[in-house]
C-alpha cells in the first residue's frame, strides 16, 4: 500500500511517501481499514528556513494524532526527524 503527500514547490511536484503493509483493520494507523482520508491531514504551519520550506503536518487516527515536520528542498520532501504524538481515547 502507499500514500504520497503532494506539494508543488518552485513549480516542481515534489511527493512523501507513507508505504504500508496491508491489514485490513490498521494498515497505517489503528482501525483505519487500509483507508487514508484527505481530511484526516492539517498543515500546521509552513515556514522558511535556511535550508528551504518546512512544513508541519497533523495526521489525525482514530485513537489520536501524530505531528511530523518535512523538510521540502527544491528536489525532495524529507522528515525531519522532529515528531509527536497525542493518543486520544476513542469516542
Amino acid at each position: 500500500m502507499l500514500a504520497s503527500l503532494a506539494l508543488k514547490h518552485a513549480g516542481v511536484w515534489l511527493y512523501y511517501d507513507y508505504p504500508a503493509k496491508y491489514d485490513s483493520d490498521s494498515t497505517w494507523r489503528v482501525n483505519d481499514q487500509g483507508e487514508i482520508r484527505p481530511e484526516m491531514f492539517s498543515f500546521l504551519f509552513a515556514a522558511e528556513s535556511a535550508n528551504g520550506l518546512v512544513v508541519g503536518v497533523q495526521w489525525m487516527g482514530a485513537e489520536g494524532e501524530n505531528v511530523s515536520l518535512l523538510s521540502v528542498s527544491d528536489d525532495a520532501i524529507t522528515d525531519l526527524g522532529l515528531e509527536y504524538g497525542r493518543y486520544m481515547s476513542p469516542i
